[in-house]
């Protein structure tokens, strides 16, 4: 792995995880409601997905223009493993060790608007007693079930970081 692969996707995981605490502070200090809100989710995921690709490009043109598949995705990877891991360490601390009593308010604004969702989507009574159960047995901002949602944050992103690597893969020609 060269430097300039090793850089940009520090650098840049640094500058996603910075971005992603500063919009969970925003949820948590401006408006609780946030939290269940799904254009905050659409906006985390552009965060990924468009830093993942800056991190490509700038990649690519520190190498001169040229980067294989495996450098692409190195740097991709890279920015979002260091920026899932950041926001999840931070959403482990407040919602665990700052304010405890946050996470119990997330989750019944979590579970309202699933019931909400299920109803509207015809679901039976009986059906959505049995996900709100479920949903109020499960400590989702404990440790163990943010770092199950942090692997498989991992594993989603990189799907897409394989389709990016794929289209900014660029090896110098070989002529002889």
């Amino acid at each position: 792995m060269t430097e300039a692969i090793k850089k940009n996707g520090v650098n840049f995981g640094i500058i996603l995880g910075i971005l992603l605490i500063a919009l969970i502070t925003i949820q948590y200090t401006v408006d609780i409601n946030l939290f269940v809100n799904p254009w905050i989710n659409i906006i985390k995921m552009m965060l990924f997905i468009v830093l993942g690709i800056i991190a490509i490009a700038k990649a690519k043109a520190a190498l001169k223009g040229f980067i294989s598949f495996k450098e692409a995705f190195t740097a991709y990877f890279l920015t979002i493993v260091i920026g899932s891991l950041g926001s999840t360490l931070f959403v482990i601390l407040l919602f665990n060790v700052i304010d405890p009593s946050a996470k119990t308010t997330v989750m019944d604004l979590i579970i309202e608007s699933t019931a909400k969702t299920l109803q509207s989507f015809g679901s039976s009574t009986e059906d959505i007693k049995k996900m709100v159960d479920e949903m109020e047995k499960a400590d989702s901002f404990g440790v163990a079930s943010q770092l199950k949602g942090l692997a498989i944050s991992i594993l989603g992103y990189s799907v897409v970081g394989l389709i990016c690597a794929a289209a900014f893969k660029k090896n110098p020609t070989h002529e002889q």
